[in-house]
């Protein structure tokens, strides 16, 4: 059953939040779907047993930030819906890290629409705790009439961008009522949450004047990082200006900030731990062309589809004989009436990857061929199914699939798909060559929906050598046996040796009836593409690009789901 897995802060007197609370996902596997739900709230205090106007002047004031979670199950028990619903919207990660930028927008069921972005967490990260104050002196009032500016800050972690970097929020400081020599109240941020365990992030400090109407005024800015709030710390707590950050707006200074507090603290214990934190510190004073000739360290599937790495499918359906009559009820490619709402194994088997990967492919279009048919007496081991030389979306694929049948062929032997993979190989190499005129990555995966065997020893060999050849090309071959065929001939695709053979292993077999489910098929199916993937980047020195710049006015913002989904999500 759902759980809740995180929560925001309540943002009050604000249709424009902008969360700094980072909600953590575990356990995301590349072709088994992930679905979070987003639910927003218009919080009421008194279902807490507070005053709303009491809990803003403590956010304030005190920067105390109060998350919605208070009695929520419990009302919700007892039938009571403790804050008023604004709606609810239900993503799925893989789609979101198919998306540019990595980022997804879904319209609310009452209006107004929430955005939702991924990054990974760095495993090599520090892990921890680190607590810093700050303190500004002589600031640059933006009041007038004998007033003074009551500072607060903000911090912001850097997003990097291939023409530019977005900020995000992570903290907000207390307010100092009327003071340009404030000293905020000391905090404690978890190092994961705030810069992704990486000392040496670029962060931003952003000072604001507080305005009771919410119309708060920048007072100044300055870069750093967390590292450098380390740097900078005043030993003993007295102020010293030298090591400080200066203040600047409109490249104008307008005051300076100390650094009063800044250690880390509970790191954790396991092993290596202090010497991770001494190498991020010493990296903060090594430029980068000291460290240019290291190799970079191994990346890992998903810093690949963060980086705008695009996924393409493509479809080879078998057509020969050991598919039997078409036209009687079981044989592998019969077809239900429309109106029974069942699919035949090809097209269920079609549908389950197809949906999975889809999501990561920007264009959506599909190739689609067959093999293993006559036309005009003369076998063909590698055809264009459908009109087009590929296809619009997973239903562009079942259209073409099921079009074959209106031609005139005729279903033959034997089983040959050497030539549907080369067929592939060239595709995959092209799209790489026009993804990198743009600076991008395109791998391709290959799909092999068959109902025939693999028996003569020289087809093997052939079958083998091709393999080898296109491991080449950023190309993996997925192999799924459709029907009750013996399919003991397929074993080799499972056992190829690199260390011997050559080549990448670039090859996965299963067989559709052994799974019982569509994401038990797509787990099968999928669980070796993210390492070739990785492989045949990494060793060719292709790292992964970074994220896309996205403007959010420009987002896509997809429909808000029916009302239904908010009383599944409320339970």
């Amino acid at each position: 059953s759902p759980t809740i897995v995180g929560q925001t802060e309540v943002e009050y007197n604000n249709l424009n939040p902008q969360w700094s609370t980072v909600i953590t996902l575990d356990d995301f596997n590349f072709g088994v779907p992930m679905f979070i739900e987003v639910g927003v709230f218009d919080f009421n205090a008194k279902k807490v047993g507070e005053k709303e106007s009491d809990l803003e002047l403590k956010s304030r004031d005190h920067g105390q930030k109060l998350t919605s979670s208070a009695s929520t199950r419990e009302l919700l028990r007892m039938g009571e819906l403790p804050h008023k619903v604004m709606g609810t919207a239900l993503f799925e990660v893989g789609s979101i890290l198919g998306s540019r930028g990595n980022v997804q927008s879904k319209g609310l069921q009452t209006g107004g629409a929430v955005f939702v972005h991924i990054e990974k967490s760095r495993k090599d990260g520090l892990h921890g705790k680190m607590k810093f104050q700050l303190r500004g002196i002589n600031l640059a009032n933006l009041r007038r009439m004998g007033g003074k500016s009551s500072p607060y800050f903000q911090l912001y972690r850097r997003v990097d961008r291939p023409n530019g970097a977005t900020w995000s929020k992570v903290y907000r400081s207390n307010v100092i009522k009327s003071n340009l020599n404030p000293k905020w109240d000391a905090t404690e941020l978890d190092l994961e949450v705030t810069c992704n365990g990486d000392l040496n992030r670029a962060m931003k400090v952003v000072v604001y004047d507080h305005r009771k109407g919410g119309k708060h005024k920048e007072m100044g800015e300055f870069e750093t990082s967390m590292g450098r709030f380390i740097e900078a710390k005043n030993d003993g707590g007295d102020v010293n200006e030298d090591r400080g950050f200066t203040l600047q707006r409109n490249e104008r200074i307008v005051g300076q900030i100390c650094i009063l507090q800044a250690s880390i603290a509970e790191l954790g214990g396991q092993m290596g731990r202090s010497d991770r934190l001494a190498s991020q510190l010493s990296e903060i004073r090594i430029t980068r062309g000291l460290s240019g000739s290291r190799r970079p360290p191994r990346p890992e599937f998903v810093d690949y589809l963060l980086g705008g790495c695009e996924i393409s499918l493509a479809v080879a359906i078998d057509f020969t004989a050991s598919n039997g009559n078409p036209h009687e009820p079981g044989t592998p490619h019969h077809f239900h009436p429309p109106e029974s709402g069942q699919w035949n194994d090809y097209q269920k088997a079609i549908f389950a990857v197809g949906t999975i990967l889809a999501k990561y492919d920007t264009d959506q279009r599909f190739p689609v061929w067959g093999f293993g048919a006559k036309y005009n007496g003369v076998i063909r081991n590698c055809f264009q199914c459908g009109d087009q030389v590929d296809v619009k979306g997973v239903p562009g694929i079942l259209e073409a699939y099921q079009g074959v049948f209106n031609t005139q062929l005729t279903m033959s032997f034997p089983t040959v798909f050497t030539e549907v993979i080369s067929t592939a190989s060239r595709y995959a190499q092209h799209e790489q060559d026009m993804a990198g005129q743009g600076g991008n990555l395109s791998y391709t995966i290959l799909l092999i929906l068959t109902a025939g065997n693999l028996k003569d020893e020289a087809e093997i060999r052939q079958t083998k050598q091709e393999l080898i050849t296109a491991s080449g090309s950023p190309l993996s071959v997925v192999i799924v046996g459709i029907g009750d065929n013996d399919f003991s001939g397929m074993a080799f695709l499972d056992e190829h040796d690199p260390q011997t053979e050559g080549g990448r292993d670039i090859t996965k077999f299963v067989q559709f009836t052994e799974y019982k489910s569509y994401n038990l098929l797509t787990e099968a199916v999928l669980d070796e593409i993210p390492e070739q993937l990785v492989d045949y980047y990494y060793e060719r020195g292709m790292m992964p690009g970074k994220a896309e710049a996205v403007n959010h006015d420009g987002i896509e913002q997809l429909p808000a789901d029916d009302d239904a989904r908010t009383v599944q999500f409320l339970g």
